[in-house]
């Protein structure tokens, strides 16, 4: 048996002020998101979010650099990354 990952989407991409995060899991879980520039810097802190299935979260992108960057989302069934652009 392997466990789905989380699933996650990033819109819109390229992004200038805000981003969408959709996350979805098979099961309930706590996930563990952080953005990571494209060498792999955390440029924010970690946050996590709870779900039982599905959750969207809005992340303010408006203070990064033009650039590609990374969420990267933990559960525990696994590593999820998703790549998005900030462009002005």
């Amino acid at each position: 048996f392997i466990a789905a990952q989380p699933s996650l989407e990033v819109a819109p991409n390229p992004a200038s002020d805000e981003v969408t995060l959709r996350l979805s899991t098979p099961n309930p879980d706590r996930l563990e998101l952080t953005v990571v520039d494209m060498f792999g810097r955390p440029v924010e802190g970690v946050w996590e979010a709870f779900t039982n299935s599905s959750v969207t979260l809005r992340y303010t992108v408006a203070s990064l650099p033009p650039g590609v960057y990374f969420v990267r989302c933990v559960g525990s069934s696994g590593v999820t990354v998703e790549k998005f652009t900030v462009a002005r």
